[in-house]
């Protein structure tokens, strides 16, 4: 194998050891009281603004909630999430941790809405 070929592997290796680095990270800053207290005040603040009764479907309803939820955490957190890489891979974890903990809160409050 050329060296060339081996330094490029070394570096593929790298760079999955820091991807899985990130997740470990956050997966345990999402346990952490700050971020636990950052989530439920985002969550209970959006099911506040946003209207379900505009929404045809609990789905639909989740999905715009847990987006925005996502989106404002990313950027609120940016700077420690985001050092180098593909940021789509944290993305997609922080949204399957977020609909796993809050989509039954979510969906509950599309179910109990009353609409004109």
């Amino acid at each position: 194998m050329k060296l060339q070929e081996q330094i490029s592997r070394i570096q593929e290796m790298m760079n999955l050891n820091e991807s899985k680095k990130r997740k470990i990270w956050l997966l345990r800053r999402l346990e952490t009281q700050d971020i636990k207290d950052y989530l439920n005040e985002e969550i209970y603040s959006l099911v506040d603004l946003i209207n379900p009764c505009g929404y045809s479907t609990a789905e639909k309803y989740l999905d715009e909630v847990l987006e925005i939820t996502v989106s404002n955490f990313i950027n609120h957190f940016s700077d420690e999430l985001y050092v180098d890489g593909d940021m789509m891979e944290i993305d997609m974890l922080v949204f399957e941790i977020v609909n796993h903990k809050y989509s039954s809160y979510i969906i509950n409050q599309f179910d109990g809405r009353i609409c004109d």
